[in-house]
């Protein structure tokens, strides 16, 4: 494998890893997100049930 070759291999692929990483962390940050309210709508459900039936 020539050097310029390498050197092409990484250019192409640091852009590509670079979205992914990108894209990877949106959706991490969505699913923290709809775990939250999730969670929230939970705790919230159980709260609404406890005070009716109290």
């Amino acid at each position: 494998m020539d050097t310029r070759d390498l050197t092409a291999l990484v250019l192409s692929t640091v852009p590509a890893a670079l979205i992914w990483w990108q894209y990877s962390a949106l959706a991490g940050l969505a699913w923290l997100l709809i775990g939250g309210i999730a969670i929230f709508a939970v705790n919230e459900g159980n709260l609404l049930g406890s005070s009716k039936l109290g």
